[in-house]
């Protein structure tokens, strides 16, 4: 998946101004069955908008996620999965807008049963 929205969406503020150059959005992924098993992995990446506001511009937050991801099928009405994904957050902002910073580990375990 590829996105660019050219400011489109990201980059207009509430009355429809043009706040930046949009954000750039990619991500891949792939995933393998093997037996009762699905083994899933995936990489992505953005480059939210820079955007300004008046003559100052307030930079970006670059991003980058992965996660691998399991579930393991007990029956046709019941399985479990268990997730691992990291985001990394690259906050270069000078304005004060930026305020995400730093890795964040997601880790989900459950089960789902179709009644």
């Amino acid at each position: 998946m590829y996105e660019f929205d050219l400011g489109l969406i990201s980059g207009r503020g509430a009355d429809g101004r043009d706040l930046g150059d949009g954000a750039d959005v990619y991500n891949i992924g792939a995933s393998f069955t093997i037996g009762n098993n699905l083994i899933s992995l995936d990489y992505g990446a953005g480059d939210e908008t820079d955007l300004n506001r008046g003559n100052v511009n307030t930079g970006n937050n670059d991003y980058t996620s992965w996660r691998v991801g399991g579930q393991h099928k007990f029956s046709n009405r019941t399985k479990v999965y268990a997730t691992f994904s990291q985001q990394d957050f690259e906050a270069n902002g000078t304005g004060g807008f930026s305020t995400k910073r730093g890795e964040y580990d997601i880790f989900s375990l459950g089960m789902r049963h179709n009644f």
